[in-house]
């Protein structure tokens, strides 16, 4: 749902100089003045036009006239009759004189068109009345079919479907069902890491950590026990519960304090006697040193494998000879690699099959490129969780912003019409992907958050040629807040096309922890801003009050000036009349615009 439903603020339209017409488009006029040599002075939408006359029509009244050609002078035809004051008995004459059924859902339809002056063909009609009944007439249905034919967009499912979605779900709830369903069926990890990035709150270094683990668990079980920082004989089903449990005390905190930033640190009781230090420098070191440990590992393998293979399939001892030889490799070209807690284990080494079997573990592990892949991946999304809760609200805003546009796609078309290629897959693209391969398991929700996106991409921009408006939801559970931002724009145009700082327009709708629902109507004119805060929180105006100073101070620093803040209670719904670009009206002339 937008801003403007919820709170009564009514965005500045759009109006373009010159009305343009199409073919078959039927259009409500009034006769204003009568001429010499049958020529009329007419009304259509906001626009005064001359006309010329081949039918006869009364002055003042109103009439249903149909495009029938485009050029210099645009033949009308007339539709029925003069129409009556009434709407209902309008739509009634124009559904009969289609030959269209006239229902009653199909006159209520008709009739919100007409009173709403949206202009329409017979063609688009008939797909409207036909998307209108497969949907039972619903409410919600009408009102996303009016609003296709106010924008003039093409009246079609596709396009529908993505409307209703955009106005009727969350982005988050429609990410968190997906993301959930592929986990479930632990497919598509490079969707999952997408979704995760923009929907799941960030925690600190230590949950994140965690939650790595988890994530990760036969490979990092496998890596602590050839590395030494766990028992050998450690049995992997209590690793896994021990690691769940943990993760589950976490995630209740979590809910207990309400944001992932308010998480204590843990620093003991970890299982096994671990520490988090010692893991995050060990995973570091191995890290760093990855190219030369691939070296060695692969190295000592092609020199020992067959020997390893022979003293762990017969539970007997390695020559000392090879022994001397394999503990001599791995002292001096592995562990000075490894670092002081995981190099200790190899430096103790004795000559028993199953230590043995151990090291030749560790010798696949370091030879192995996945295991380097995902350490990098396990210490990329500690660091990038601690450096988003270290930033300031203005950079994880800005942060999330820039992830929310790049990762979902809403440029996607444009970037294939341009040849451009994105360094990694996008969500819509990756789900595009998917509603073709799969099996059905993953399609409804797969495809709700294909339509929400395409319903983004159709509300993010529309232009004129002096105006642009643009509208966006951003993804901010991350951000600490309980629903998703709605984000709507609006600015005249530079002389380059470009938008205009000094004159524009930004209305905010979030749903604050503490302070509730909140929309932040935002208007700057000449680079002089002033604020309308809508809330019904008792202590808004005390700790607007003290952040003022503030905020003065940092848009003085961006070369703007607070004019003023207000606070007003939702429940006002006060429409804001600002009008920030006024056009001129077209004059009458002497030529003749249309021949009815």
């Amino acid at each position: 749902m937008s801003i403007n439903k919820i709170v009564g603020i009514r965005m500045n339209q759009v109006v373009e100089p010159q009305q343009k017409f199409r073919v078959g488009q039927i259009v409500e006029g009034k006769i204003l003045k009568l001429y010499p040599n049958n020529k009329a002075q007419i009304l259509l939408g906001m626009q005064k036009m001359t006309a010329q006359l081949e039918a006869n029509l009364l002055v003042g009244e109103k009439y249903h006239f149909q495009v029938q050609s485009t050029g210099n002078v645009i033949p009308l035809k007339v539709i029925g009759e003069a129409l009556t004051s009434h709407t209902k008995t309008n739509a009634i004459r124009l559904l009969k004189h289609l030959s269209l059924k006239t229902t009653k859902d199909n006159v209520a339809f008709v009739q919100q068109l007409l009173d709403s002056n949206i202009t329409f063909n017979k063609a688009q009609l008939i797909d409207a009345l036909q998307l209108l009944d497969s949907k039972k007439n619903d409410e919600e249905a009408q009102k996303v079919l009016t609003e296709m034919f106010s924008r003039k967009s093409p009246i079609n499912r596709f396009i529908f479907e993505a409307l209703q979605t955009v106005d009727s779900m969350k982005q988050t709830d429609l990410m968190k069902n997906l993301l959930n369903q592929l986990r479930k069926n632990n497919v598509h990890s490079e969707l999952v890491n997408q979704l995760s990035q923009l929907i799941e709150k960030p925690t600190d270094i230590n949950a994140s950590l965690v939650k790595q683990i988890n994530t990760n668990k036969q490979p990092l079980f496998q890596l602590f026990t050839s590395l030494g920082l766990i028992n050998q004989n450690t049995d992997f089903f209590a690793w896994e519960s021990a690691w769940k449990s943990l993760s589950n005390g976490i995630e209740q905190l979590n809910v207990k304090q309400g944001i992932a930033t308010d998480l204590p640190r843990i620093d003991t009781k970890l299982p096994f006697n671990l520490n988090f230090n010692t893991i995050l420098q060990s995973f570091t070191q191995l890290n760093m040193n990855q190219a030369p440990l691939l070296s060695q590992a692969d190295s000592i393998l092609q020199s020992m494998d067959t020997r390893l293979n022979h003293a762990i399939s017969t539970s007997s001892s390695l020559p000392e000879e090879d022994f001397r030889v394999l503990k001599q490799a791995l002292v001096q070209g592995v562990v000075p690699l490894l670092g002081k807690e995981t190099g200790q284990a190899v430096i103790g080494l004795e000559n028993d099959f199953k230590q043995i079997g151990q090291v030749q573990k560790l010798l696949y592990l370091l030879s192995n490129l996945q295991t380097f892949e995902m350490l990098e991946e396990v210490l990329f999304s500690i660091n990038k969780d601690h450096a988003f809760l270290s930033a300031t609200p203005q950079k994880q805003f800005q942060q999330q912003l820039t992830q929310a546009l790049l990762l979902t796609g809403l440029f996607y078309e444009n970037q294939i019409a341009n040849e451009q290629v994105q360094q990694q897959a996008t969500i819509k693209e990756m789900l595009i992907q998917l509603l073709q391969t799969d099996d059905g398991s993953l399609r409804e929700s797969s495809s709700k958050l294909l339509h929400f996106i395409n319903g983004m991409q159709i509300n993010s921009v529309q232009e004129s040629a002096n105006f642009i408006q643009a509208s966006l939801q951003i993804p901010a559970e991350k951000l600490g807040l309980n629903y998703d931002i709605e984000l709507e724009f609006e600015s005249r145009k530079t002389e380059t096309g470009q938008i205009n700082p000094e004159f524009c327009r930004i209305l905010f709708y979030l749903n604050l922890a503490k302070l509730k629902e909140t929309v932040i109507d935002m208007n700057i004119q000449k680079r002089s801003v002033s604020i309308t805060v809508f809330n019904d929180y008792d202590q808004i105006k005390t700790n607007t009050d003290a952040y003022q100073p503030l905020l003065r101070k940092g848009l003085e620093e961006l070369d703007y000036h607070l004019s003023s803040i207000s606070i007003k209670p939702l429940s006002e719904k006060e429409q804001v009349k600002t009008k920030l670009v006024s056009y001129k009206k077209e004059s009458l002339n002497g030529g003749v615009d249309y021949r009815i």
